[in-house]
């Protein structure tokens, strides 16, 4: 058996790492972005969730198609029934584009989130 190490983990700096708060919403919400992605890829084909926030909430939309040029492969690689593509906008921060995956499926979430749940808000 190894021998066991002891180890000093870094102190934390208080820091707010805003990587790990878009994940955290992502993580909070997705049911509700994965039900939006299928219900969107359904009606409209590939494309992606735009998640919006602003004054203290968040809005949830789906857009058909690439947001830009530069990023039409990744919605044409994505896989629909696997993956959402997410596009990030916040007032203060630059437009932040990610595939993201996560279970259940966008039809599995999609088959079971009430159609007045699929929006977000931040409190």
């Amino acid at each position: 058996m190894d021998d066991v190490v002891d180890q000093d983990l870094p102190a934390s700096d208080g820091a707010v790492d805003e990587q790990d708060l878009f994940t955290d919403l992502l993580m909070e919400h997705w049911l509700g972005l994965a039900a939006v992605a299928w219900d969107g890829f359904s009606a409209r084909g590939r494309g992606v969730v735009v998640l919006t926030e602003a004054d203290g909430s968040a809005t949830l939309a789906y857009q058909p198609g690439p947001p830009c040029p530069c990023h039409a492969e990744m919605v044409e690689e994505y896989d629909p029934e696997h993956q959402v593509v997410v596009v990030h906008r916040a007032a203060d921060e630059e437009c932040c584009i990610n595939v993201f995956g996560g279970w259940p499926t966008p039809p599995d979430a999609a088959a079971s989130v009430p159609a007045a749940d699929r929006r977000v808000s931040i409190h």
